[in-house]
């Protein structure tokens, strides 16, 4: 399959599951319920019963749009030499984006069943997760890119028939 027609596949399937997760009914107190100490606040249920119907359908949004990230950058690359040098960095930052994702939401799956929670440098165990590990796997991306501009994206000879381009047309 053509990088173009998976990227609108990928588009697709975010579309087609945010559709899914509408017709999926709202569980009990789902939107609150009046607080005991304090009536103007409302207060949610039990995590596991709040978030049990939707929490894959959330997984599966966020490893589709980390699947989209990578596929972008591949169908921006030069096609001339293939992904030589770009295929095997892009599918790493994507393994450990993927693991990272899946990480949190299995630790909040975790923490929903927990009557106490287990602190990891004091915040919840996906929130480490989150603001620890997440941020990381992003750069990887943006090091790529930066990196590998000038010989993936926009090569000299790119530049070079831009120039004449421009030339001619002034002409």
């Amino acid at each position: 399959m053509k990088l173009d027609k998976a990227l609108f596949a990928l588009v697709l399937a975010l579309c087609a599951l945010v559709g899914a997760l509408m017709l999926v009914p709202d569980a009990p107190d789902h939107h609150g319920v009046t607080h005991l100490d304090f009536p103007s606040m409302l207060q949610g249920g039990p995590g596991e019963e709040r978030h049990a119907r939707v929490l894959w359908f959330g997984w599966a949004f966020g490893a589709l749009q980390i699947v989209f990230f990578p596929s972008l950058m591949a169908f921006g690359a030069q096609k001339k030499q293939g992904l030589r040098g770009l295929g095997k960095p892009l599918l790493f930052g994507l393994a450990a984006h993927m693991a990272i994702w899946t990480l949190c939401v299995l630790t909040y799956r975790v923490y929903l069943n927990e009557p106490t929670h287990t602190l990891v440098l004091g915040l919840p165990a996906t929130t480490a997760i989150m603001l620890y590990g997440m941020w990381f796997t992003p750069t990887i991306y943006t090091f790529l890119f930066v990196l590998g501009f000038k010989r993936w994206y926009l090569t000299d000879q790119d530049l070079a028939d831009f120039d004449h381009l421009m030339e001619s047309k002034r002409r």
